[in-house]
């Protein structure tokens, strides 16, 4: 399982070091995450969710919490951060950590530069050397593969993607990671392919996400123009998260939660309702960590969306 976490570590720190000409492919907005998956080794979903911004040495960081949990049991899940910033230089690493505090984090002093802003054309290359891990140190040898392709994945088919190539290797000169990046317009990281010493072949595809509007752009129209059921936030969490909803017209809510069997758990919501915008909070203190799903019915309409409980 450490050596898996490793895997991850790195391919999420590139996730979140585009440099700023490539911000459309990797937005970093707070309340923001992406969840992936892959088959391999029995299955692992990667979640990574943008959760504040921090200063270090008085500059301004975005705090990425990162999560790995096992299909076969979700106790046995990794949480780590990473903390991101942006600079004339181009997009920088400015600590690791096992929590979100900072003073027991790894501070890189200077910040690590880790995609240089002159990288911008396909053939594209650039070196640099990654400690404070755990991992020992790392090589990485980045290249640009691709500012068109094409991932298709359980979310969709995306075009346009910006693809990076990454080779990894430890202090010895072994090769422990070879693997492409694919992240498309709007949306950030669609698709991560290739090999681990520790995992083999695998692919982690976008199964869910969610790209929060940035402040000033986020819409305050207070009558909605159409029925919908949002992402929970946080997701995973432990042991409250926030649903929302909207409403176009007055309907009759029902709001439930189902658990992987499709078990009634909890019905949060069961009223009329007027048109607008509504939250809601599930208290899971009292059930076990897993999959569950939530369902909205409201007039004809119904939706269903899954989360993450993780203890």
């Amino acid at each position: 399982m450490k050596q898996v976490k490793y895997l991850a570590v790195a391919t999420a720190l590139l996730f979140a070091l585009l440099s700023a000409q490539m911000s459309d492919h990797n937005p970093m907005t707070v309340g923001s995450y992406w969840i992936q998956h892959t088959d391999s080794m029995g299955g692992y979903t990667s979640s990574m969710i943008i959760e504040a911004i921090d200063l270090i040495n008085g500059e301004e960081f975005v705090r990425m919490k990162q999560i790995l949990i096992p299909d076969s049991s979700a106790a046995d899940s990794s949480v780590w951060y990473t903390w991101h910033g942006q600079d004339s230089t181009g997009g920088l690493l400015g600590a690791f950590g096992s929590s979100s505090d900072l003073d027991s984090a790894f501070i890189y002093d200077p910040p690590e530069v880790s995609f240089p802003i002159w990288a911008t054309e396909v053939g594209d290359s650039w070196e640099y050397e990654m400690s404070g891990t755990g991992a020992g140190n790392q090589h990485f040898s980045c290249r640009i593969v691709s500012l068109s392709a094409t991932a298709e994945v359980p979310t969709g088919v995306y075009t346009d993607c910006f693809q990076m190539n990454t080779i990894i290797t430890w202090e010895n000169g072994d090769t422990t990671q070879i693997y492409d990046l694919y992240h498309a317009p709007g949306v950030g990281q669609v698709l991560n392919e290739g090999w681990s010493a520790f995992m083999g072949d695998y692919r982690f595809e976008l199964v869910e996400y969610y790209v929060a509007a940035a402040a000033a752009t986020q819409e305050t129209s207070n009558t909605p123009i159409r029925y919908q059921l949002s992402q929970n936030y946080p997701n995973p969490f432990n042991p409250i998260t926030t649903i929302s909803y909207e409403l176009p017209k007055t309907s009759d809510v029902i709001l439930s939660i189902y658990d992987i069997n499709g078990h009634l758990v909890e019905t949060l919501v069961s009223q009329h309702r007027n048109a607008g915008k509504y939250q809601v909070q599930w208290d899971a203190s009292g059930y076990s960590s897993g999959l569950y799903f939530y369902q909205i019915a409201a007039g004809d309409f119904t939706a269903i969306r899954r989360c993450v409980l993780l203890k």
